[in-house]
Formats: C-alpha cells, structure tokens, sequence
C-alpha cells in the first residue's frame, strides 16, 4: 500500500480529489494533502511518501522549486504535475526535472486515476531497482571474493571469454584492459604446547 501527497494551493481542488478519486482501487492507503511547499516538506520528514501530485504555481516556492527539492533528499518518490498552466516552458522544464506526467486542470478523475495508476507501477519497478543495487553493494565483497575462489578451484574455466561472461552474471564490472594476478592465501592455526603434527 503507497501513500500520497496532494499539494495545492486551493483548498477546493485537493478536496474535490481527495474525495473523488478512488484510492482503495489504486492501492493508495494515505492520502495527505499540503497547501504549500513548506508544509509539504515537513510532511515528507514524518511520512514515507512515495507518490507526489503537486500544482506548479503557489505562493511562495513553485512546484518545480519542490521537485527540485523532492529528487535531491527523496529520489524514489514519483511526482506528477497538476497545473492550470499550459506553458510549454513550464511542462518542459518538468519533464527535464524526472516529472512523472503533467497534467492540466481541469482534469479528469480518469485521467487522474490512469496517471497515479502507472506511477504507482513505476514507483514499485524504481524501488525494486534500488533495492537490487542496495543489495548487490551490501554483497558485493562476498560475491567478488566467491568468483575469484571458484577461478582458482578450476570451477570456473580460465579461458578470458568465459571469465568475462561469469563476471558478467554476476553483475561484477572490470574494465576489458584490466590484468590480474589471483594469489590464494591458506593460513593454518599452531596449537600452542602441540607438536608440528597437530598443527590444525
């Protein structure tokens, strides 16, 4: 289940979404709603948002002035525009910023639901994605040092293409001039007071 933010400076149009969109459908679970970008930034420091439905015009910081904001300290959360303003200018600098869509007002609840629809599937591939990375750094050290055990052991074949083709699986990137020298270290531990023969 998400959550999203509905920031708008008119009362009226959060509420007549808030209402009539239908959230339980679209797996939405919250809904906030802020009236500025100040009110939506202390609302990001106490809720995980992941989706954003914002106007571009509001007193004070603009949409886009948020957006901005939104990708630095919240890169996964997926933010639609929602403006009055046909300019193109306005639209083009969005999409530039990662805009997930933008519409204008006024729009349908349709149109509305298909949008949050499709950033909500979005939001759920980006995260995954993150999640992959985040993953694959917390094991990158044992996953390279499992490659370079199987190398040694012959339980990988020496020949380049193939090396390169492992590494490959295994999501390991060296460059394709690179030269390396494997040395495997064996350690045994002396058993103080025994002879050389219980060495373990």
């Amino acid at each position: 289940m998400l959550t999203i933010l509905i920031v708008d400076d008119e009362m009226p149009a959060i509420l007549a979404i808030k209402q009539r969109v239908d959230w339980k459908r679209l797996k939405i679970q919250c809904v906030l709603t802020a009236d500025s970008a100040e009110a939506a930034r202390a609302l990001f420091a106490v809720h995980d948002i992941q989706l954003m439905l914002c106007d571009i015009e509001m007193p004070g910081e603009s949409g886009l002035d948020l957006l901005d904001w939104v990708n630095r300290c919240y890169p996964e959360t997926v933010s639609i525009f929602l403006t009055c303003h046909a300019d193109f200018s306005y639209a083009k600098q969005a999409v530039h910023m990662g805009a997930f869509e933008y519409l204008l007002k006024p729009a349908l609840i349709e149109d509305i639901e298909d949008v949050v629809a499709r950033a909500s599937a979005h939001y759920q591939k980006k995260s995954e994605q993150l999640h992959s990375q985040v993953k694959w750094q917390q094991n990158k050290a044992t996953i390279e040092e499992q490659f370079w055990l199987e190398l040694l052991e012959g339980r990988i074949s020496s020949d380049e293409t193939h090396i390169r083709e492992e590494m490959q699986k295994r999501g390991m990137n060296v460059p394709q001039f690179s030269f390396y020298l494997p040395v495997l270290c064996a350690t045994r531990r002396w058993l103080e007071g025994k002879s050389g023969k219980d060495m373990e």
